[in-house]
């Protein structure tokens, strides 16, 4: 049975000693266990709970072990989750590049919060104020922090530090959902206008507004993207043909104090490994440009798209007052960072061929639309798209693409005939009524 043991502490308050209340009491196991209190109306409720949970599953242990757990900071939950994502990491479960969002959403958001706060304290009040002070923030910023605050509160019910997950009881319109993106699919004449306006700036960056057009690449396996991973072959007429291999990604990190690093990871899905056909005409300009641009075009490790780096102002000696634009200049043993690249080049590009306003049009990731919907309506089936794609299940390409499918790969018209009632069946029974007349 649990019982109280009241002492004086050595501090007083208007004067008089101040108690603690001990409430102690003895496992199954013969360890003997307490917990303080500081009035004994905390330390009376605790004891009944004690003897009551004797009758209980897991007994008295269970719950102190419980109350224990409960008073973990939420920081410390924090650390054993990102530990347990990390195994995720370890077996393939996550990429690395998730792990790293995870890490840095809890550490800006979650645990400069809570961090210091007994997990067990945290009610549903808290997490609204917490939701509630992310509103300065975008959409998807608002989304990972709450989704990693709840991976973490998930975490400590299973540990039995919590009952349930108080962020969970939040009503759920009050919760960030992902914003559904608009698609910017280009047609084809778009993406020569838009090639155009970007051969301003270099030849490099016309080929790869077609290449990325015409391939469907994600940005981090375009950026992933080496000499070795092309296959081109010129045909006994002249004809040429290839394909290119996605087989790796290249992403560039940042971390605190350190400058950003480019880091090769696995493509998103085991079906984004995969090899993706070049149009004939697509295939003799890459020939020419390793042939005539490419400086490291014989070192198959070399990046297929090189950074681009700042360059001296040309001046012409005829033209001194004339504007002058930086020279373009490539550094072809560094991937292209495509983020950069989208703002600098192809935005501009966009907005030259009258596609982007300066506030919306199509994106770096428009450019992989544009494959979908260029494949889809020149009447190539659905299901090989997906495979270019990389996609990890057919039923999200119908879902995303559906609407540019021609009707004789499904997009049929609602076509099922007026409804009209069977025909009478035939019988041999004569009504008793006609008979008698």
């Amino acid at each position: 049975m649990a019982y109280i043991r009241a002492h004086e502490t050595t501090a007083k308050r208007k004067g008089k000693v101040v108690k603690r209340y001990e409430v102690v009491w003895r496992e199954p196991t013969g360890k003997s266990r307490q917990e303080s209190y500081p009035t004994r109306e905390l330390a009376e409720a605790r004891r009944d709970e004690l003897n009551a949970a004797k009758h209980t599953l897991g007994g008295t242990t269970a719950l102190a072990d419980a109350k224990q757990k409960a008073a973990r900071t939420f920081g410390d939950y924090a650390a054993n989750w990102l530990t347990a994502q990390q195994l995720k990491v370890d077996n393939g479960r996550i990429k690395r590049s998730t792990y790293d969002a995870y890490a840095g959403y809890l550490g800006r958001y979650a645990v400069k919060t809570f961090g210091a706060q007994a997990i067990g304290a945290i009610t549903r009040a808290d997490a609204e104020a917490y939701l509630a002070g992310m509103s300065k923030y975008a959409r998807a910023t608002r989304r990972l922090a709450w989704q990693v605050l709840m991976g973490v509160l998930d975490y400590a019910v299973e540990d039995g530090a919590l009952a349930a997950n108080p962020a969970r009881s939040v009503a759920r319109h009050a919760v960030p959902a992902l914003a559904p993106r608009e698609h910017y699919p280009l047609a084809a004449a778009q993406v020569a206008a838009v090639a155009a306006a970007a051969r301003e700036r270099s030849e490099v960056d016309e080929l790869l507004v077609l290449f990325l057009c015409y391939t469907g690449l994600r940005k981090t396996e375009a950026q992933g993207l080496e000499l070795r991973d092309l296959t081109l072959i010129t045909g006994p007429h002249g004809t040429t043909g290839g394909s290119v291999r996605v087989q790796r990604t290249k992403d560039r990190r940042y971390s605190a104090g350190t400058e950003a690093a480019w880091v090769t990871g696995t493509p998103k899905t085991k079906r984004s490994n995969r090899t993706v056909p070049l149009p004939p005409w697509l295939a003799a300009k890459l020939v020419d440009y390793l042939a005539d641009t490419h400086e490291h075009a014989d070192t198959p490790e070399a990046p297929l798209w090189p950074r681009r780096v700042r360059g001296e102002y040309p001046l012409g000696p005829h033209l001194p007052d004339a504007p002058r634009r930086p020279a373009v200049v490539f550094d072809y043993t560094a991937p292209m960072d495509l983020g950069g690249w989208a703002k600098r080049v192809l935005r501009p590009a966009l907005k030259t061929a009258g596609l982007h306003d300066g506030t919306t049009g199509p994106r770096l990731h428009d450019t992989r639309h544009t494959f979908a919907a260029l494949q889809l309506s020149a009447g190539v089936h659905f299901m090989q798209v997906s495979k270019w794609l990389g996609h990890a299940n057919y039923t999200l390409t119908l879902n995303t693409y559906g609407e540019w499918i021609p009707a004789e790969d499904g997009g049929v018209p609602n076509a099922l005939p007026e409804p009209k009632p069977a025909p009478a069946k035939a019988t041999n029974v004569v009504p008793l009524r006609a008979a008698q007349g």
